[in-house]
């Protein structure tokens, strides 16, 4: 008889289709590390429900009772008064649109706000007002042994489905491909800097979760987040999309701000580590260059595998129908690992992999180079 593997963890992919799948019926509690991008999930769902309402609620800013509805007066048809709990508009209920509501950090909240959540977590409702039909619940915690303050009680536990999830990995493999379900994955279709994308693949490490070395082996990661070593700053994929948008504006900030600001971001090892690409791919051939002379640009080389790197995600933010054929020509020109990381980066980008589908010499190259694919 064959053994059931049990995963006991899940992606945010899983979680994003545990969530449009069973949403309706039952409110599943993602529990997760810091940063790593669950609470992106409601704009996940958001764009599958694009007919629904979606709604955020930071459980640890909520204080009591009256944070969800207010008393109204009514008259009845008999001319008693009674006193009726209205929900706030915060809770989009005026239009009678299917919702999507996210209790985030609902570990933080207070118990009077709990027990007010109960029966939206179970039955669907506030007070005595029904969510409208086809309305989607889910609620984000952090892990409790993260250390951050996190309890979800007993009989909250009971009403819900506890899902962990895993800290998206880097994702980026040696033959060019990329995980679906990594940071890496998200990072190429959208608009990450790609001195921090090369920078991330040579340093894959960064996005380790301790987690996975509890009780194994000790935890030497100079960039992750660690409950027990308290760093105020350290690498998830929330402190990267901020280095990214950093990093971005380095030209005008100057090299020393930039780096403090980093710092701050991701950790002191980040800034010092990543300095080090920055001086790479400022003296690197400029996609400008490139697109203006395919045939004749100068090439890295091609034992420096960070200039390789730097460069083929810089040609790939910088891939549009009117580039795509030159920067084809150029990489025709460096290694087959790097001619391949270009490609499967296009094709894992959305928006670029129509440019490079639409390109006949990147179809082509795909053609004699079918092997890679």
């Amino acid at each position: 008889m064959s053994r059931i593997n049990l995963s006991t963890s899940i992606t945010l992919n899983q979680l994003a289709d545990a969530v449009a799948v069973m949403g309706t019926q039952r409110t599943i509690i993602a529990r997760g590390e810091p940063g790593i991008g669950k609470s992106a999930t409601l704009a996940t769902l958001g764009k599958r429900f694009p007919t629904h309402t979606t709604v955020y609620m930071d459980c640890q800013l909520l204080l009591d009772q009256g944070d969800f509805f207010y008393p109204a007066i009514e008259v009845t048809e008999a001319g008693t008064k009674v006193a009726k709990r209205v929900p706030l508009e915060d809770f989009e209920f005026a239009n009678d649109v299917p919702l999507i509501i996210m209790l985030d950090e609902i570990g933080k909240s207070n118990k009077a706000v709990l027990n007010v959540l109960l029966t939206l977590i179970y039955d669907r409702r506030i007070g005595n007002r029904h969510l409208p039909a086809g309305s989607i619940v889910f609620a984000t915690t952090n892990l409790a042994s993260d250390g951050v303050g996190d309890f979800v009680a007993a009989h909250a536990r009971s009403r819900a489905i506890l899902a962990k999830i895993k800290k998206p990995h880097a994702g980026f493999n040696h033959d060019g491909t990329v995980d679906a379900d990594s940071w890496g994955y998200w990072a190429l279709g959208n608009d990450v800097a790609p001195e921090l994308l090369a920078w991330v693949k040579s340093n894959q490490h960064c996005l380790d979760s301790y987690v996975d070395f509890e009780g194994k082996e000790k935890w030497s990661n100079p960039y992750a987040f660690h409950p027990t070593l308290g760093a105020e700053s350290y690498v998830c994929p929330r402190s990267l999309h901020a280095a990214s948008d950093i990093i971005k504006q380095r030209s005008i900030l100057g090299a020393e701000l930039t780096l403090s600001l980093l710092a701050g971001t991701c950790g002191e090892s980040f800034a010092r580590d990543i300095s080090a690409f920055f001086i790479i791919k400022d003296r690197l051939t400029s996609v400008v260059a490139i697109a203006a002379a395919p045939d004749t640009a100068p090439v890295p080389d091609a034992g420096d595998a960070v200039a390789q790197c730097v460069t083929v995600f810089n040609l790939v933010t910088a891939t549009k129908p009117e580039t795509v054929d030159a920067f084809v020509t150029y990489m025709e020109r460096t290694p087959k690992e790097y001619q391949a990381l270009y490609a499967r980066s296009a094709m894992a980008n959305k928006s670029k992999q129509d440019v490079v589908v639409a390109c006949e010499s990147f179809r082509k190259w795909a053609m004699t180079n079918q092997w890679m694919f």
